[in-house]
């Protein structure tokens, strides 16, 4: 706002280029280098902005310290006091002004004399400590906000009183705020100094913003650092930074290593597609560039030559043109890429068998047909785009989908069930025909399926029939000729009967007629 600017007309710029190349030689340089030495500065001053004009301007330049405590950064905090400083001014020139114009400063204001007994306080002082002005009055200033037994360590007021001069420091009081505080000598027409003007700023939520902000890049420093995928930082085409990860990944020695090393040299010259990498590379790029993130895979180069294929994620994170900045994640996918191929492989091989198979084999989810072979739309006489998505109770007769259900029923009570059996099915030209079913319940797509292999056993059943047919003849054909056998085994045994009979009635007669032989014969001798 101060530059009349957007954002991204001042990041990736110059200090010199906002400001201009005289205040920044004049002004900011020198602060700037005590700051990368490891030293705070702060200072105010009139700036000229384009635009908005002149502002006196309160700067402080802290040294942002990384995680190996060194500098490597420069946080600076800007702040417009053009209004304060114009009523600082207009203090000195108007007496009668002063109550009105520092009860409208949102700092702390306390006029104090050399032992830091308060003189003259604004409102927003007054409030901070709950007590009125006038009660105010003659008590310490460090009594009120910090030690009541001892002025602060380092105060700037006393400082002040010592150097006459302006004096500057961040102060920590017990309640835990931190304060920008500073002093400002005040003289009379005579030069003397005869109190000094403290101004004190309640940065405390700023300061734990800072804090946070640090704590926060220590932590994604940490998540960077530790991550198990490579991580790597592109500026403006080339790698400025990587995490271990994509070290090992790469088969490096160290980080240096890599960074010297070209990005042409860590991709084949082509991609799988037949793209050449270099070509490929920044198309990815522009894509990420123009939609915030871009995620694909590549081929990949390691040190040794080694070629292995990860998962990239690309996400911009500055789109100017001059400072492009993408976060980029691999994932070595090696061993999924040789799992896919596996896959397909066999997927191939299992799609050939089900294609070839002799028997019908079909998938049944939800009383639906959600595949079937050839073979098996052959046997009913459908194609398979036909029998997809039919209900199965179409192509079962009747009475084989009640068994059907009773079967299921049975299964979901925990009842034995025999997972082969026969039924009877419905081709699509009314045609009945008998088939052998052996099914099983498998999970298909995470839900409940039905897979079963059918086979056409029209022809065997009737054959069957054919043989039950002959096998019921034979049987009447036999019983008739048992009964034959057995009529005349039981003649043959009447006739051995009568003959045995008969044989004992010639025995009787042969023995009547030698009794009557001998009657007659000693009948005869008598007579």
């Amino acid at each position: 706002q101060a530059h009349k600017k957007k954002r991204e007309e001042i990041i990736g710029h110059s200090i010199a280029e906002i400001l201009g190349r005289k205040v920044f030689k004049d002004v900011i340089k020198k602060n700037i280098d005590t700051c990368f030495a490891g030293k705070s500065v702060r200072y105010e001053t009139w700036f000229d902005f384009v635009g908005s004009g002149k502002k006196y301007m309160d700067v402080s330049y802290y040294p942002y310290f990384d995680e190996n405590n060194k500098v490597s950064g420069v946080i600076v905090d800007s702040r417009d006091i053009t209004e304060r400083k114009q009523m600082e001014e207009a203090l000195r020139e108007n007496e009668a002004q002063k109550q009105a114009i520092l009860d409208g400063i949102s700092s702390n204001i306390a006029f104090v004399n050399e032992k830091l007994e308060i003189l003259w306080v604004n409102k927003v002082a007054a409030d901070s400590v709950g007590q009125s002005r006038t009660e105010m009055l003659g008590q310490t200033c460090y009594s009120l906000w910090a030690d009541p037994e001892k002025p602060c360590a380092g105060c700037p007021a006393l400082k002040t009183f010592q150097t006459k001069k302006s004096e500057h420091k961040i102060m920590h009081t017990p309640d835990g705020r931190v304060w920008d505080e500073s002093g400002e000598p005040v003289f009379d027409f005579t030069g003397k100094l005869i109190g000094v003007i403290e101004i004190a700023h309640d940065i405390t939520e700023r300061t734990n913003a800072e804090k946070l902000l640090r704590k926060s890049e220590k932590k994604y420093r940490d998540l960077f650092e530790k991550s198990k995928d490579a991580i790597l930082i592109i500026h403006n085409g080339k790698f400025i930074d990587c995490n271990q990860a994509a070290i090992n990944m790469l088969r490096y020695n160290n980080k240096n290593e890599f960074l010297n090393t070209h990005p042409s040299e860590l991709s084949p010259e082509r991609q799988p597609d037949g793209k050449m990498s270099f070509t490929k590379a920044n198309e990815m790029m522009k894509i990420a560039y123009e939609n915030g993130s871009h995620r694909f895979e590549w081929d990949h180069k390691k040190f040794d030559g080694e070629v292995f294929s990860v998962e990239v994620l690309l996400t911009a994170i500055s789109t100017d043109e001059k400072n492009q900045i993408l976060h980029t994640v691999w994932r070595d996918i090696t061993e999924r890429k040789q799992a896919e191929e596996a896959l397909k492989e066999s997927e191939e091989k299992y799609r050939l068998i089900v294609e070839n198979a002799h028997d019908g084999i079909e998938i049944t989810q939800n009383n639906q047909i959600i595949f079937t072979n050839a073979r098996f739309a052959e046997m009913l006489g459908y194609t398979i785009d036909e029998l997809t998505n039919t209900p199965f109770n179409q192509v079962f007769t009747k009475q084989s989908v009640r068994e059907t259900y009773e079967r299921e029923n049975s299964r979901k009570a925990g009842k034995p069930v025999n997972y082969q059996y026969e039924a009877t099915m419905l081709k699509k030209d009314g045609t009945i025909i008998d088939v052998d079913v052996k099914y099983e319940i498998i999970d298909y797509k995470n839900k409940p399926a039905t897979f079963a292999i059918i086979r056409n056993i029209t022809e065997r059943k009737k054959i069957e029939e054919k043989i039950k047919k002959n096998s019921i003849a034979l049987e009447k054909q036999f019983e008739k000729s048992e009964k034959q056998r057995i009529s005349t085994l039981v003649i043959l045994n009447d006739l051995n009967k009568t003959t045995k009979d008969l044989k004992a009635a010639l025995e009787k007669a042969k023995e009547s007629d030698r009794l009557k032989s001998a009657f007659l014969a000693n009948m005869s001798h008598e007579i």
